[in-house]
């Protein structure tokens, strides 16, 4: 066959010899046996020649979205399935595990809030009768830290590299989780909380900035599901765990609650010791990927994301960043949405046992099917939209009415396990609707220093949340919470409005974005 040169996008036919005519090659998902996903395809750009079946491009590596990777016997989209592949094992997998760890231990405090609440020997009796102000201050110190913390995070784990800053957040938060196990009063859980909240503060976004090194957001609607769903399923694990350990109440002269710190906080130690021996950093240095696989993740990831080689701080990205409206309102649109769809779950097993339904050790297993429900079907939707069968914002603003809707009802029915099951629902649709505009978060955003500063403020913002919602469900309120859900509706129907606020904003940014590009165009060819 003759050499011919072509440019633009390429598909793989299911012919095993490519031809000259353009079509489209579109799709990737991680974890090649999972039944959701499809690996067949790849979106491959650029210049490139053909010789017989294998592509081969002379160009050298730019990072703007094209793929010049010199021949290696195979086609570039089964090269760059194949790299991706890898990364997701070692990156992506590592991460859920770990993430999981984490939450795990992050729900403790809201299941010791009942533990062995009958025999008398729960941690808010022991640490002398603690007011529903208190515990509401403990719950809300954890979070504190967060505000300030989170977006400076971000930049820190550019900084000191992310194996060495994940590893720090594992270990301290480990030994601190496990320390709190040990308080005697009031004073003492809430300085373990507050520490607490300074050692993880900035884990979720430190980790969804990692990924923009080695993903381009079109790939990471999925990705960003399965690293949220699964670690959501350590709710239910969480209150299993719970359960069983409550049975440990009195053992060596410890309440039940002690032990579930002290069993639950040993793991996020050995978890950050591996983490710095064993976490790639960037695909630019990483000895996981064989050296075309890695010229192919260079060249496929956007020139706008972030780069390892970039320096840490941009003043002049973070200028551009503090003047474009989206930081404002993607922020506040996170904070009103956990505040209207997840205030609750800070509370959740008291809420449950406050229905009278069932016992306090059986109100625990009855969040189980929030993480497990809510993680299916955040699955389905994430895998719709990277087919691009789903809108992610028309998606994300139906799921909030949804839970709008649920909250509405909780004011009007009386039954309990009405409401229960309403409860159940209302956070089983709230999962879905961030982690689907992640990638559109992601895509907003613009250079290295900007990217991590976004994603820190944006989270630092709806960190908010874990100080406010704690006072929003007092036990005071119980145990209609008519108060407290009417506060949630206000915040869903604002998130609701930010949805569609932000949507247009942004279609606003990237048309203006496009009419420069072709402006700077024009402006080169006539010079």
């Amino acid at each position: 066959m003759g050499l011919t040169s072509l440019k633009g996008e390429f598909p793989a036919r299911e012919s095993p010899f490519l031809d000259t005519s353009p079509t489209s090659l579109k799709g990737d998902f991680p974890f090649q046996n999972f039944p959701l996903f499809d690996t067949s395809s790849t979106s491959l750009k650029g210049d490139f020649s053909i010789q017989g079946r294998h592509l081969s491009n002379t160009s050298t590596s730019t990072g703007t979205g094209d793929l010049p990777v010199e021949s290696t016997g195979v086609d570039k989209d089964d090269l760059l399935d194949r790299a991706y592949r890898k990364v997701d094992k070692r990156l992506l997998c590592w991460y859920i595990f770990v993430f999981t760890i984490i939450k795990l231990e992050s729900h403790n405090i809201v299941n010791a809030a009942v533990m062995n609440l009958e025999a008398g020997t729960d941690i808010k009796h022991q640490l002398g009768d603690l007011t529903d102000v208190q515990w509401a201050s403990i719950l809300g110190a954890f979070h504190f830290p967060f505000i300030i913390v989170e977006p400076l995070s971000t930049l820190m784990l550019k900084r000191f590299t992310p194996r060495l800053w994940m590893g720090r957040i594992m270990i301290t938060w480990g030994i601190i989780a496990t320390c709190t196990g040990a308080t005697q009063n009031f004073a003492g859980l809430f300085s373990c909380r507050f520490l607490l909240g300074i050692a993880e503060a900035g884990f979720l976004p430190s980790i969804i900035y990692h990924l923009t090194f080695w993903y381009p957001a079109d790939r990471l609607p999925v990705r960003v599901a399965i690293g949220v769903a699964l670690p959501t399923l350590s709710g239910s694990l969480s209150g299993i765990l719970s359960f069983a350990i409550s049975f440990l109440n009195g053992k060596r002269g410890l309440a039940g609650w002690r032990w579930l710190f002290i069993i639950e906080g040993i793991p996020a130690v050995l978890c950050g010791v591996i983490t710095l021996i064993w976490l790639p950093n960037y695909p630019e240095d990483t000895n996981i990927l064989t050296e075309p696989e890695r010229t192919a993740i260079l060249a496929n990831r956007p020139k706008a994301q972030p780069n390892s080689k970039d320096q840490t701080w941009n003043t002049a990205q973070v200028k551009a960043l503090l003047k474009d409206w989206t930081l404002y309102s993607f922020a506040f649109l996170w904070l009103c949405h956990v505040l209207g769809a997840f205030g609750i779950g800070s509370v959740l097993p008291t809420v449950i046992h406050e229905l009278g339904i069932v016992s306090s050790g059986i109100s625990q297993i009855l969040t189980i099917p929030v993480p497990i429900i809510g993680g299916c079907i955040l699955l389905i939707i994430a895998w719709l939209i990277q087919r691009k069968k789903l809108k992610p914002w028309l998606t994300a603003g139906i799921l909030n009415i949804c839970v709008l809707a649920c909250y509405i009802a909780l004011i009007l029915v009386k039954g309990p396990l009405v409401r229960y099951i309403l409860i159940m629902l209302a956070m089983i649709f709230g999962i879905g609707v961030l982690p689907i505009l992640w990638p559109e978060r992601i895509r907003a955003t613009n250079g290295t220093t900007g990217a991590g500063l976004a994603i820190g403020l944006t989270t630092a913002v709806a960190s908010t949340n874990g100080v406010i919602s704690p006072h929003i469900y007092l036990e005071r309120f119980a145990p209609t919470y008519r108060t407290s859900y009417i506060i949630s509706i206000g915040m869903l129907v604002a998130s609701t409005v930010l949805i569609a606020v932000t949507k247009v904003l942004l279609d606003r940014k990237r048309k203006q974005e496009s009419s420069e590009e072709d402006e700077n165009e024009m402006t080169q060819m006539n010079s």
